[in-house]
């Protein structure tokens, strides 16, 4: 009987410790089942992200590029213009007194606001060289944006492999105590 008795001790003592065990194990699993959850989230919305900037980014050098084209060529255009009416004279037929008031004197040629042509053209430049940065900084983002995508992605793929192959394990271990604790 006391053989017995020891024997029903231990018996219920390693019972004990297998149930423990299958309790930590559950919790666990529970533990990775959220992390795994969470992570596939995180990469979902990685991919919806990358997605939108990878389609976005695209179209924005593009409209910069036909700015910059616009651009260039109004400068070109008014380059010419202002260069051109620069030397423009007058030919002078009639009396004087009927020449309407044109806002410059009688017998002036118009040469263009040659004094604000600097700052008409210096403007344009401004507005070039935005549209010039736009497209340098909007490929450079595309760059690392890509770059720090491929990062996480391979991050969290081999995170997930790893909680994935611990969730498994522990999950087998879970069943296995399952059994030795039921069949001791």
């Amino acid at each position: 009987r006391d053989y017995a008795a020891t024997e029903v001790e231990e018996l219920n003592g390693q019972m004990a410790e297998y149930e423990a065990l299958r309790d930590t194990l559950a919790e666990e699993i529970d533990t990775l089942t959220t992390e795994i959850a969470d992570l596939e989230a995180a990469q979902a919305e990685a991919d919806e992200i990358r997605a939108t900037e990878k389609a976005q980014n695209p179209v924005t050098v593009e409209e910069a590029e036909a700015g910059l084209e616009a651009v260039s060529q109004a400068i070109d255009i008014l380059d010419k213009f202002y260069k051109t009416v620069a030397k423009e004279t007058v030919l002078v037929q009639g009396p004087a007194d009927d020449a309407p008031d044109a806002g410059f004197d009688n017998f002036e040629a118009y040469k263009g606001g040659q004094a604000e042509s600097g700052g008409i053209l210096g403007m344009m430049d401004v507005i070039k060289s935005d549209f010039e940065r736009t497209i340098s900084e909007t490929e450079k983002a595309e760059a690392q944006a890509e770059q720090d995508y491929l990062k996480f992605s391979t991050e969290t793929g081999i995170s997930l492999a790893e909680k994935n192959t611990a969730k498994d394990q522990k999950t087998a271990d879970r069943k296995s105590t399952r059994l030795n604790s039921s069949h001791p």
